[in-house]
């Protein structure tokens, strides 16, 4: 028989809100599980966007890391956990985020501004593979508010993530007009090249997003 820790995290992501809702009433501690990569279930579920298997877990009232409390957007238990330790804003999830790259890619504007207040870097670095800093997490998500914020209190909207990838790299890909036009007020260089050698105008064309493309291309002319 399959271990119900183990059963845990395949009904989570597996999106399973019922199987996951029995195992925390059979055994509410298995909340605290996590996976082989040291990410709990609630980070999982929340990865997953499934509402209601997050519910099935906060169901039982487990006690939150500043992590989870900042990727749920719980202001108040986020408040708690920095008052217990100041230097949580500095410290790296199990794989590999700050407080502020989950404020961003979850797009919690109010947690983001609590923990730049507190003390978190808007230029730190992820320490896994993709190489991101908050303001290249909040552009991915299309988190329009947390990219003025970060913007605000000093984020380099040239900062480069794995693959050279820029915010503009990100925001023409999507086709969000309005991220392109906050990262361009901001600086942020329409000539940028991507280590696979695409400009932000190129991948907005790559996706079909041409009216971006055409202004992008515009604003490469009048910059050179």
């Amino acid at each position: 028989m399959e271990p119900l820790d183990a059963e845990l995290i395949a009904a989570v992501t597996a999106d399973d809100a019922a199987r996951v809702a029995e195992l925390m009433a059979e055994d509410p501690s298995l909340v605290l599980t996590r996976n082989r990569d040291g990410v709990s279930v609630l980070m999982l579920s929340r990865y997953r966007s499934d509402r209601a298997t997050t519910d099935a877990l906060l169901a039982v009232d487990p006690d939150l890391d500043v992590f989870e409390a900042t990727a749920l957007g719980y202001i108040d238990r986020l408040r708690e956990r920095l008052d217990e330790d100041p230097w949580a804003t500095k410290a790296y999830s199990a794989d590999g985020f700050t407080a502020l790259h989950f404020a961003a890619f979850f797009d919690k504007p109010e947690v983001a501004r609590m923990l730049i207040t507190a003390g978190a870097s808007v230029d730190v670095y992820s320490t896994n593979e993709l190489q991101v800093q908050p303001l290249h997490s909040a552009a991915g998500s299309r988190s329009h508010e947390v990219c003025r914020l970060l913007i605000a209190s000093g984020a380099d909207v040239n900062a480069t993530q794995r693959n050279e990838f820029t915010p503009l790299h990100a925001a023409a890909q999507h086709g969000d007009a309005e991220l392109v036009e906050l990262f361009l007020s901001a600086g942020a260089d329409p000539n940028a090249v991507s280590g696979g050698g695409a400009t932000p105008a190129d991948l907005a064309d790559a996706a079909g997003h041409r009216d971006i493309a055409g202004r992008l291309r515009g604003v490469r002319a009048s910059r050179s």
